[in-house]
């Protein structure tokens, strides 16, 4: 009975063994051709069938003693060149599965740019350029941050009169972010910097309100589209379409001219991108009527600040008359400088 039952077992051992070899030369086929040929040499030598099949077409019988050194060599083979698996690649170097999932995310999902994205830390607004531009203190040192998603009226620019509008959102932006701690975050997306070297990020008020699309609510600016969508689109642009329905601010029918549409230019990189409304300006008069307010002073944008008695006459032809050429720093103080040295 025993010398019956020891066959059958060494039997059934070598088809299991042959079978596991064949599985295992189709599971590296793909990742390493020595590892496959060694175990499928093996598995011909043990699977009974393509072993007795195999001597056929060669026409040749091999000793038992040949055949175990011929296995144990393409066992060899098969398992010497077989690739490691990565759970035991993780554990030789002290690696756990988190952390190379947390690499392969960050590499994944941040082809354009390294740049971190939300940062909790905050920095203090030291100067509004104007609506969608102001300068922040970051270690020491004044960077201009240039606000990702929006555009506000020009107030600022050499080439343009004050656009429509301008003011309020110079204004408004001035109140909001004035000597104000904020939060900055930047959008890999977008690139680091314009083509103006300014810095382009979002900003987060201390109550984590997002800024641009707080000035986009209110009508203060419109959404701006550089030519790659950006994180907030969906929300900036939803923001804006409300705010057009409800007339809000520039969208009001009293206020500006509407806007009109444009055809998307082509644009080669992201810091070249246009807005998707061009803004008609309504620039404010300059020599309006002479009418006499309450305060007693009178529109005269031909003076100077030489010419100018008091810094309140100043500071009234600034506010309401558009005279922008009384505020040289675009600080809000109109006529700081000598003679007169206004302070607010």
């Amino acid at each position: 009975m025993l010398s019956k039952l020891i066959p059958l077992v060494l039997n059934i051992i070598r088809w299991s063994f042959g079978i596991l070899c064949l599985l295992w030369a189709l599971i590296f086929i793909n990742r390493s051709i020595y590892s496959t040929i060694g175990f499928a040499l093996s598995a011909l030598l043990l699977i009974p069938p393509l072993s007795k099949r195999t001597f056929q077409i060669v026409k040749k019988q091999l000793s038992l003693k040949l055949k175990v050194v011929l296995l144990a060599i393409f066992l060899f083979l098969g398992f010497s060149t077989a690739p490691k698996y990565e759970s035991e690649k993780i554990k030789s170097n002290n690696i756990s599965p988190t952390a190379i999932e947390s690499v392969e995310l960050t590499v994944t999902e941040s082809p354009i740019s390294p740049l971190p994205t939300i940062n909790t830390q905050t920095y203090k607004v030291v100067r509004v350029i104007d609506g969608d531009t102001v300068d922040v203190n970051i270690s020491g040192k004044t960077e201009r941050i240039r606000v990702i998603g929006m555009d506000s009226p020009e107030t600022i620019d050499p080439k343009k009169t004050v656009q429509c509008f301008g003011r309020e959102a110079y204004n408004n932006a001035r109140e909001l972010l004035n000597n104000k701690n904020i939060k900055l975050e930047a959008d890999p997306t977008q690139g680091d910097k314009d083509s103006f070297g300014r810095l382009l990020r979002y900003i987060f008020l201390d109550n984590d309100l997002n800024f641009s699309l707080y000035m986009i609510s209110e009508g203060f600016a419109h959404e701006y589209t550089y030519q790659i969508p950006y994180k907030y689109q969906k929300e900036f642009k939803e923001a804006q379409r409300k705010a057009e329905k409800a007339g809000k601010g520039l969208w009001n029918t009293n206020a500006c001219v509407t806007p009109t549409k444009i055809a998307t230019p082509t644009i080669s990189s992201p810091t070249q991108a246009q807005s998707q409304y061009q803004f008609v300006p309504q620039t404010q008069p300059t020599t309006p009527p002479n009418n006499n307010g309450s305060s007693g002073y009178a529109c005269d944008c031909n003076k100077s600040c030489n010419e100018i008695s008091s810094c309140g006459e100043a500071q009234y032809q600034l506010n309401n008359c558009g005279c922008s050429a009384r505020d040289g720093d675009h600080d809000g103080t109109a006529c700081d400088g000598a003679p007169l040295g206004c302070q607010n």
